[in-house]
C-alpha cells in the first residue's frame, strides 16, 4: 500500500535548535509521529511525507521564518520527505501552512492514494478537503482541539471558536478515524465511520536496561517527565511530596512548561530537582534509573477523557512502577501494569507514594518488568499500525 501522510513531525535538527535556545519541544507528538511512520515501513507500506513542524513562536524561538526542505535522517526511526516553509508568527504560520501544504498537494499525482493525517488542525483539513478531493481521508486524533490549551487569553478564545468551526466543517469529508480514547467520538462527529482505537504507540530505540549503580544508592527518587502545567496536576505533586518527610526521597522534574511554579517549590524544599527539557534519550535513561514514575493528572478534569496521556507507554516500557490516577481514558487492560491513587488529595497522593517507595524493591522490579513486557510485546509500532492499516484496506475494498 501507498499512502500520503500529512504530520507536524519536526526533523532533528529543528528538535536540537529548540532544545539549544530552552524552548518548548513537542517530543510526546514527535515520538508518536515517528513511532508511526516506522510502523507503517514494518507493514510494507510505502509513505510519501509532509510535515507542517510543530515549532515555538518567534520570538520566544529565534527563528523568524522556517524555511521548507526534503527531510532525508537514517536509522531505525528514519524519515523521509517534505518540511513545509513559514513564516513564524501566530496565526500568520497557520494561513503560511495552509497556502504551502495546498502547492504540495497540487503538486503530487495522489493517484488516489489513501491520505493520513495527524492531529486535528485547520489547515490540513482545509487543504486537504479542497485539494484531495476524490482521496479516501483517515485521521489521527491525538488530542481535540479544544483541550490542547489552558489560555483563557479570550483574543485566543476567539480564534479557537473560529478554528473549531473550519474543523467541524471539514470533518464530514473524513473516512475513517483513528482515536485514542473511545470518549473521542462523539466531539470528532465520528458517527457510524469506521474507527480504529490506537492509544499509543511504544517505539523501542534500544533495549531496556535499569542503571544497576542507582540501585546501590540510598536515594529514592519519584520521577515526573513531561509538560509543567498546573492543570496536570503539578502543584498537587509538588504539595504531595513536601510532605513526605525523610532526606532519602527526590523528586525530579524534566520537561518545559510553568517553570515559575517549580521555582516556588525548590525554594521551600531542595529534594525537589529540576532538570530543564532534556534530549529524549536523557529523560529515557533518567526514567529506568528513578525509583517511581508519576503522572498526577486528575480524572476530574474533562479533557482526561479524551486523551490516553503518551508517557503512560514510554514510563511502563522502562521497566520502573508507574503510578498514575485512574483516567477514563485507560483501557482495561493496562490495570494489572499500574499503580493507582486511590485518594486523589494531597494527603492521599501523598501517602501512596511513600508506600511505594518504601515497598519491597524485588517486588516493584517485577511489577516494572511486567509492565514493560506488556508494552514492548502488545503495543509496538507495527502492531498497531497494522491495526490502522487493515481499517484502510477494509474502506478501500
Amino acid at each position: 500500500m501507498k499512502i500520503v501522510f500529512i504530520g507536524l513531525v519536526n526533523s532533528l535538527t529543528l528538535i536540537e535548535q529548540q532544545l539549544h535556545e530552552k524552548v518548548y519541544t513537542e517530543y510526546a507528538a514527535d515520538t508518536f509521529q515517528r513511532a508511526l511512520l516506522d510502523g507503517f515501513r514494518s507493514n510494507s507500506c510505502e509513505v510519501d511525507l509532509i510535515t507542517a513542524p510543530s515549532i515555538t513562536s518567534y520570538p520566544k524561538y529565534s527563528k523568524f521564518i522556517q524555511r521548507g526542505f526534503y527531510i532525508e535522517e537514517k536509522g531505525k526511526e528514519s524519515i523521509s520527505g517534505d518540511s513545509l516553509g513559514f513564516v513564524n508568527l501566530p496565526v500568520i504560520k497557520l494561513i503560511c501552512k495552509l497556502i504551502n501544504l495546498s502547492v504540495s498537494l497540487l503538486k503530487r499525482d495522489l493517484s488516489n492514494r489513501p491520505i493520513v493525517m495527524y492531529g486535528v488542525t485547520s489547515f490540513q483539513l482545509l487543504a486537504v478537503t479542497i485539494f484531495a478531493r476524490r482521496n479516501k481521508k483517515y485521521l489521527i486524533v491525538p488530542d481535540l482541539p479544544e483541550f490542547m490549551s489552558g489560555s483563557r487569553n479570550p483574543i485566543y478564545r476567539l480564534l479557537k471558536s473560529f478554528d473549531r468551526y473550519i474543523i467541524n466543517r471539514t470533518l464530514i469529508h473524513i473516512d475513517g478515524f483513528v482515536l485514542l480514547s473511545n470518549a473521542m467520538a462523539m466531539p470528532m462527529k465520528v458517527g457510524n465511520k469506521p474507527r480504529v482505537l490506537v492509544e499509543g504507540i511504544y517505539s523501542q530505540q534500544k533495549p531496556i536496561q535499569r542503571n544497576e549503580m542507582v540501585a546501590t544508592k540510598n536515594e529514592k527518587v519519584v520521577l515526573y517527565t513531561g509538560t509543567i502545567e498546573e492543570r496536570y496536576g503539578l502543584r498537587d505533586l509538588f504539595d504531595a511530596f513536601t510532605q513526605i518527610e525523610g532526606e532519602e526521597y527526590r523528586l525530579w522534574i524534566c520537561g518545559g512548561g510553568e517553570t515559575d511554579m517549580i521555582n516556588e517549590y525548590i525554594c521551600k524544599d531542595r529534594r525537589i530537582i529540576y532538570f530543564g527539557t532534556l534530549p529524549r534519550e536523557r529523560v529515557l535513561e533518567m526514567q529506568r534509573d528513578a525509583t517511581l514514575l508519576v503522572n498526577p493528572r486528575h480524572r476530574n478534569e474533562e479533557f482526561t477523557k479524551y486523551s490516553f496521556p503518551s508517557k503512560t507507554m514510554e514510563y511502563m516500557a522502562s521497566g520502573t512502577p508507574t503510578l498514575m490516577c485512574k483516567l477514563e481514558s485507560i483501557p482495561e487492560e493496562y490495570n494489572k501494569h499500574l499503580f493507582f491513587f486511590e485518594d486523589e488529595s494531597v494527603a492521599g497522593m501523598s501517602n501512596r507514594i511513600k508506600e511505594l517507595l518504601d515497598a519491597p524493591s524485588e517486588e516493584m522490579m517485577k511489577f516494572g518488568e511486567l509492565a514493560s513486557r506488556f508494552i514492548l510485546e502488545n503495543k509496538n509500532a507495527k502492531e498497531q499500525t497494522r491495526r490502522i492499516l487493515e481499517m484502510i484496506e477494509n474502506i478501500h475494498q
